[in-house]
């Protein structure tokens, strides 16, 4: 239903009037007054002559009869014709005989047409939670009701999302199997967004980085997922026996829950491997799991005059020569120091370097 700042072509409103006298009491007419409608393509000064000459010849639509509604007071519902071109300010004529004295009125109402509904593409957004809920009073088109409030939710595309939770419940086994995947997912996009925040921006083995990224996201949303094991244990009343697929925990009369020792292994063994994989998601997959940052090796530094290249700990081939492969011999040299391999003398040309003797 529409109204006098707005109606729609197709709509319907009510068209309003009121008659009063010189003192501005509410009078009623002789007769009901008459309504005629001009379109906003009906200039004001031919709706003024016709009026006046009781022609209405270029009147969109009547005469109506209005209605009566209370003394001085009366009323009219008017469609607008479907599909009318002819947008902006309406005039409503009414026409009326009070003691026999013709009385006309211009009034307006304002008349839009609709614009096309088009129905946009629209897409959610990613790491939302969806819940829709359906009263019970919608029914089918034969009347069917549902039988109770209905309530579906969804998750949306979680990024980042670097495992699924049949990875970890693969790891867990039964003792998550009461938690939903969805639950679960959400444990795997917050450990996905820990290791997104300690991987380096970049790296050389990024294939190595995505596995490392999958392992340390399966185990720690199987730990996360092990606290809500315990937090179901902790929150059950005291006596009571809580089964976790299949580990049966009871819950003694204290405060402080009773723990299956098969729970505490577990978290035990998930959080040792979950700080493996951590050291190789740090480390942008350079190492491998197992390995330490702790460097293996140590060499003098870049600017040091003495520094010579890693080797297998044997002589200098420009000091000492080594013409025939023979016997390896162990060399101590005169001042002291590491020993070192050689070949002895006997086994090859020319003199022994002084600073060295076979030992």
């Amino acid at each position: 239903m529409g109204t006098r700042s707005q109606v729609r072509t197709g709509e319907s409103l009510y068209l309003r009037c009121t008659l009063t006298d010189g003192s501005g009491d509410r009078v009623n007419a002789d007769s009901a007054p008459l309504v005629y409608i001009y379109s906003s393509a009906i200039d004001s000064e031919t709706v003024t002559s016709e009026t006046e000459a009781g022609t209405f010849s270029s009147a969109t639509a009547g005469p109506f009869t209005s209605t009566n509604v209370a003394t001085g007071f009366y009323e009219y519902e008017y469609t607008v014709t479907s599909g009318s071109a002819d947008e902006g300010a309406w005039t409503d004529v009414w026409v009326s005989t009070i003691d026999t004295q013709t009385v006309n009125q211009y009034l307006a109402f304002n008349v839009t047409i609709p614009e096309s509904i088009s129905i946009e593409a629209q897409s959610l957004s990613q790491n939302k939670l969806v819940i829709v809920e359906i009263d019970s009073s919608v029914a089918d088109t034969s009347g069917n009701t549902l039988s109770a409030d209905q309530v579906i939710y969804f998750l949306t595309e979680l990024n980042p999302f670097y495992a699924s939770p049949d990875l970890v419940r693969g790891e867990v086994g039964a003792a998550i199997d009461y938690i939903d995947d969805i639950t679960l997912s959400l444990c795997i996009h917050v450990s996905s967004k820990k290791a997104d925040y300690i991987k380096p921006a970049s790296t050389s083995y990024r294939a190595r980085l995505d596995e490392a990224l999958t392992y340390f996201v399966v185990y720690d949303a199987a730990l996360r997922g092990i606290h809500l094991a315990e937090e179901t244990i902790y929150n059950a009343s005291a006596g009571d026996k809580v089964t976790l697929g299949d580990f049966s925990v009871n819950k003694s009369g204290g405060s402080s829950p009773g723990v299956s020792k098969h729970l505490t292994e577990l978290k035990q063994r998930l959080a040792e491997l979950r700080e493996d994989w951590f050291v190789v998601v740090q480390a942008g997959g350079s190492l491998a799991p197992g390995q330490s940052y702790e460097s293996q090796t140590a060499v003098r530094g870049l600017y040091t005059p003495d520094r010579r290249r890693g080797g297998r700990n044997w002589l200098d081939p420009r000091y000492h020569q080594y013409d025939v492969p023979a016997l390896n011999t162990t060399l101590s040299p005169d001042n002291g120091g590491f020993d070192k391999q050689g070949y002895d003398s006997s086994h090859r040309s020319g003199a022994m370097n002084s600073d060295w003797e076979l030992s």
